[in-house]
């Protein structure tokens, strides 16, 4: 392709391409970077039970909350506790090892312990990416490559008692 190209554009081209691999490197290397340090539990009250593991399911309260650039949450219309818009508070199960988890998510509650309350802060990267979830001007709808904060209260163990 670089060969068709008139001359003076090839020198161009040849003199910009380690710069554009450089950068493509560095932005995939930045997309798949699924590393904890980048997912932040923020612990609003501390759980007494054990830590969540693989391999269990746990009772859950979530909020989903998108996190604007200036640092502020706005609620993106999903919430199982009715506090925050609910019908009532109903259990959301969470099974960190099953396959409908976004990644920040299981990395978050993984940190975690039962009957705990956390605010798991998750970049664009390891939450929705660039999907848009949801419908732009319904009740619930996450922007392409939104950073997202979920409210979440693990309650117990399925078949466990609840904390």
């Amino acid at each position: 392709m670089i060969a068709s190209l008139p001359s003076f554009l090839r020198r161009i081209a040849l003199a910009a391409l380690p710069l554009i691999l450089f950068l493509a490197v560095s932005n995939a290397g930045d997309a798949a970077d699924t590393n904890r340090k980048d997912v932040v539990v923020e612990t609003v009250s501390p759980g007494l039970g054990p830590l969540i593991v693989n391999g269990n399911i746990y009772n859950s309260l979530l909020t989903l909350y998108i996190k604007k650039p200036n640092g502020e949450l706005k609620k993106a219309g999903f919430s199982t506790r009715q506090a925050d818009g609910a019908k009532e508070d109903t259990f959301y199960e969470i099974e960190p090892a099953g396959g409908e988890m976004i990644e920040g998510l299981r990395q978050g509650v993984l940190q975690m312990r039962e009957g705990e309350r956390a605010k798991i802060h998750i970049p664009s990267a390891l939450a929705y990416g660039g999907n848009e979830i949801g419908t732009q001007g319904s009740k619930f709808y996450v922007p392409p490559f939104s950073d997202v904060v979920f409210d979440v209260q693990i309650a117990g163990r399925l078949g466990g008692p609840e904390l």
